[in-house]
């Protein structure tokens, strides 16, 4: 048993203690009478009442009475708890689950079920820190990666301050994270001889909605669910699910949209689906199927939303933030709307460096580049290429490719280069009889999925010295094809002269040319919309060296990274709340992030978790329920008052 308010029973004690053993130390003062007899005064002679002191108190059957009954409301007054078995361990982690489905608003007054969470969190933390014994209490925020808000120590004020500081997400759920962190804790804190009772409590506070079999041992495990109570309606939300654009391949204007809505309900719903880009505006009536119960056990089941891809197009070339959006409100508002950063097209430029004089070799190229650049491409000699390189000019051209010349200035843009040192790569002339054929290369690679290399013979392949490259095609020599992984502008590299190579004369060959200029020049991310997920870490090309920063509405920076080179691909981290962010020092103005996720859209509250292949049922407020006895002490201390009457009814009655 604990108290929550003990000062206030020991004032109470401090001002009616003293003056009730006063009354019964009292005299009385008493006036002499004259009487015929003392026969029928002898009961007045144990008069209770007392007006003077003073005397030692007497065993007395009523002072006990009073004593206990005082006892009884002090104690009441200092507000007596009794301790729940579950609330009985020495250390206490407190995992508050920040996933998506936990902003519903199907809480009590309409709050959130991660802030009803944390109110529950907060009132279990006090009810443990009114506890004796220097209990334990750690906090752990829980969504798709798990955060060690506060390491296990006694309760203080810094626990609840933990608790409040946690902050809502709009990532997927994964609890099992949070529980190997959990894990790693106790065993940290582990005692073999603690006795059954003082296992650590792992209380995790979530609406129950994942699917996931999580694995814990060292600890027990109790399930506090938030949100509304599991039924047979579903959840009153609806979400998308998936979204993206892409620019037509033959004529970039038209943008073809995809998208794909989800119901959490357990009947049918119509909705409009609102589609904007720029000044365009498109409203699509949907009706999408029910959500279905899947899978019971004694846990119960959980919800498989119901479906409705749709797909439209419009015309746009500018681009811009493509947005989708469904009408009316609902649960989850972060799945109501997506958006992708659609660019405007633009054909790949293409400077081609070579030497004075045509080889055969050299014209081939040169055709491919004017075929596939069409005026975007631009021939120049190496001398040219220098002098434009030193003095800092723009070469106007996303990919620059270098045909047997090591250009004396790294280029800025990506490049591809035949036969040729270029930046870290080092290419010395092979063996005259080291002539191979291409062994084996990277099928799943950008540039080569398309360009078979069975027909590739190097006459004299190069011998290679490059840290920071990596082989994506090799003959029995060494490397044929190589790709510098260093961070940078992307460059891929030919260890072999083509003069002396049967590939320009493959149909392999130009196919590879058009899908290393693509690739290099990121043209597939321009003909796509781009977005990240609230779970992956955003990324931006950086226009010159420094900090590239994602913004939020209030101007405060979500996501930042450093770049060390222009055009450099810099990685922003995680950024957890879905939106769209305005980027600095990135080659795109807008940075899209979006929920996109079926599970949380289907805002399930599951009955239980499975645990180590257990089933452990959910609880509603109930781990560490504080149990008020002050109602049962105030009981108490009436039914005494009614006997107290009763022996001093007995004890004056005259005989």
């Amino acid at each position: 048993m604990t108290f929550l308010s003990p000062t206030a029973g020991l004032i109470g004690a401090a001002l009616t203690l003293p003056p009730l053993l006063l009354f019964y130390m009292l005299k009385l003062r008493r006036r002499p009478v004259r009487v015929s007899t003392t026969m029928l005064w002898e009961q007045a002679a144990t008069d209770l009442q007392a007006n003077t002191p003073f005397r030692w108190l007497r065993t007395s059957w009523l002072l006990l009475l009073h004593l206990v009954i005082l006892a009884c409301l002090l104690t009441a007054l200092a507000r007596p708890v009794l301790d729940a078995p579950a609330a009985k361990a020495r250390q206490v982690l407190l995992v508050l689950d920040t996933s998506a489905s936990m902003n519903a608003r199907d809480g009590a007054d309409g709050r959130t079920r991660l802030e009803d969470a944390k109110a529950r969190a907060l009132d279990l933390a006090r009810t443990l820190g009114a506890r004796s014994g220097g209990i334990e209490v750690g906090v752990i925020s829980a969504a798709w990666n798990a955060t060690l808000e506060r390491t296990p120590g006694a309760y203080s004020g810094e626990v609840a301050r933990a608790i409040e500081a946690v902050q809502a997400t709009d990532q997927r759920g994964r609890l099992q994270p949070a529980l190997d962190l959990a894990e790693s804790l106790v065993r940290a804190e582990a005692d073999e001889e603690a006795a059954a009772d003082d296992t650590p409590l792992v209380v995790i506070l979530t609406d129950a909605s994942t699917a996931e079999h999580l694995a814990l041992s060292g600890a027990q495990t109790r399930i506090e669910q938030v949100g509304g109570e599991p039924g047979d309606a579903g959840a009153h939300n609806a979400g998308i699910v998936a979204l993206a654009a892409r620019r037509d391949f033959r004529d970039p204007e038209l943008v073809r949209i995809f998208v794909r809505v989800a119901n959490a309900e357990a009947r049918e719903r119509s909705l409009g689906l609102r589609i904007e880009l720029g000044a365009q505006t498109i409203l699509v009536p949907l009706t999408i199927p029910a959500a279905r119960l899947e899978s019971a056990g004694s846990i119960g089941g959980r919800w498989k939303p119901g479906e409705r891809s749709t797909s439209v197009e419009l015309r746009s070339w500018p681009g811009g933030v493509l947005r989708a959006s469904l009408e009316g409100a609902d649960l989850l508002a972060s799945d109501d709307r997506a958006s992708v950063v659609l660019r405007a097209p633009k054909p790949p430029s293409v400077v081609l460096v070579r030497e004075e004089g045509a080889t055969r070799a050299g014209v081939i190229l040169e055709e491919i580049v004017r075929a596939l650049a069409g005026e975007g491409a631009r021939v120049m000699s190496g001398t040219e290429f220098d002098a434009l390189a030193r003095s800092g000019a723009d070469l106007a051209g996303d990919v620059v490719i270098f045909n047997a010349l090591s250009p004396a200035t790294t280029p800025r843009e990506p490049s591809l280069s035949f036969g040729a040192s270029i930046a870290d790569l080092a290419l010395s002339p092979g063996p005259e009889n080291g002539g191979t054929d291409a062994l084996w290369w990277d099928r799943e690679h950008p540039a080569l999925r398309a360009s078979p290399l069975d027909a590739l013979f190097a006459a004299r392949p190069m011998e290679v010295s490059a840290p920071d490259w990596t082989a994506i095609a090799r003959g029995s020599a060494g490397p044929l094809l190589l790709e510098r992984t260093a961070p940078g502008p992307r460059r891929l590299a030919a260890a072999f002269d083509l003069d002396q190579s049967t590939w320009p004369l493959h149909f392999s060959f130009p196919i590879f040319i058009a899908s290393s200029v693509e690739y290099l020049a990121g043209a597939e991310a321009r003909e796509r919309g781009a977005s990240f997920s609230t779970f992956e870490p955003a990324r931006a090309t950086a226009l010159r060296p420094g900090m590239v920063r994602a913004l939020g509405p209030a101007g405060d920076a979500a996501g930042a990274g450093q770049a060390t080179n222009e055009l450099e691909d810099v990685a922003l981290g995680v950024i957890r709340t879905a939106g769209e962010y305005r980027l600095e020092n990135a080659s795109d103005e807008w940075l899209s992030v979006n929920l996109c996720d079926a599970a949380e859209t289907a805002c399930a509250t599951g009955l239980g978790l499975s645990v180590s292949g257990v089933e452990i049922a959910a609880e509603r407020a109930r781990i560490a329920r504080r149990m008020e006895a002050w109602p049962w002490f105030v009981l108490v201390a009436g039914v005494l008052l009614m006997v107290e009457w009763i022996v001093y009814g007995a004890k004056m009655r005259v005989r």
